[in-house]
Formats: C-alpha cells, sequence, structure tokens
C-alpha cells in the first residue's frame, strides 16, 4: 500500500471554520479539532457541575457531537490537545 500525498493545490475548497457542531451530514476532507482550553486558575471548578462544564467546555462535554466531530473526515484528523 502506497502513502497518498496531499497538495493544497490541489483543492479548490475553502477552509470552513465551525466553532462548535458540524452541519448534519457534512464531511470535510481534513478535520482539525482543538481540545485545548484556557481558563485562569481562579475560574477552574474543581468539581464542576454540568452548567459550568457545558459553559467552559463547550461540545466536547456532549458525547455525541464529539463522535460527529470524530467521523467527519474523509483523508485526514488532527486533533490538538494538552497532556498537562
Amino acid at each position: 500500500m502506497g502513502k497518498e500525498c496531499y497538495s493544497p493545490a490541489e483543492s479548490t475548497q475553502e477552509i470552513s471554520d465551525h466553532k462548535s457542531f458540524f452541519p448534519v451530514g457534512s464531511e470535510f476532507d481534513f478535520v482539525i479539532i482543538s481540545l485545548v482550553r484556557s481558563l485562569p486558575y481562579s475560574q477552574i471548578n474543581h468539581e464542576p457541575d454540568n452548567g459550568w462544564l457545558k459553559e467552559n467546555l463547550g461540545f466536547v462535554t456532549d458525547e455525541h457531537q464529539i463522535n460527529v466531530a470524530l467521523t467527519r473526515a474523509k483523508r485526514g484528523l488532527v486533533i490538538i490537545g494538552k497532556i498537562s
């Protein structure tokens, strides 16, 4: 099996920016998902309730939205996170 190379010049599609939800039935050649959030330490709730989680983590708290985000890439998926 050979490696498939992709050149941006091959694509005439524009880059779409979906900040939280993917349109129903949509697919993309490449999907980049950032799971990195920035919040001052003083605002971090160490025993968060569902309201705090939804407000500060957004779609990441919804397993259905995560499933949709992970299954929309046709050619490549990049997930950006932070270990610590």
